[in-house]
């Protein structure tokens, strides 16, 4: 039901093929990427929730040991998926990124913050 992935050392690389929204990932002014050297954590669990319903989620954290060690980037999704009947299933995403070198743009304009996107589906399932 649970695993844990630590790696102390660990490289991650941010890549941005548009270089008129790179620096609001962080990049240098006409960069297109970046590499972050440090410390990367993955918890992951899944846990059935009687016969029809499944509920899964995963927490990555990875910490910067060149810039900000102790501003630790998260990334958490969640996930519930239910067999609502024969041929209908039901799917809720959550994922929560708190990234401290990502600006946010638009009307609210406050860097950085948590951005929370979250995805409702319901299918049709046949079997052939």
């Amino acid at each position: 039901d649970f695993s844990l992935f630590v790696s102390p050392l660990t490289e991650r690389w941010v890549v941005v093929t548009d270089k008129t929204i790179a620096g609001l990932f962080g990049l240098a002014p006409g960069k297109k990427s970046k590499n972050e050297l440090g410390a990367f954590l993955s918890a992951n669990y899944t846990k059935k929730l009687g016969a029809n319903f499944v509920y899964k989620t995963r927490l990555d954290m990875f910490s910067n040991y060149k810039q900000k060690p102790q501003n630790i980037d998260i990334f958490w999704t969640n996930a519930l998926t239910a067999k609502l009947t024969k041929y209908i299933n039901f799917s809720f995403n959550l994922d929560m990124i708190y990234d401290d070198d990502v600006e946010l743009f638009g009307p609210l304009g406050t860097s950085p913050a948590l951005q929370v996107k979250s995805v409702f589906g319901i299918g049709l399932q046949v079997k052939i």
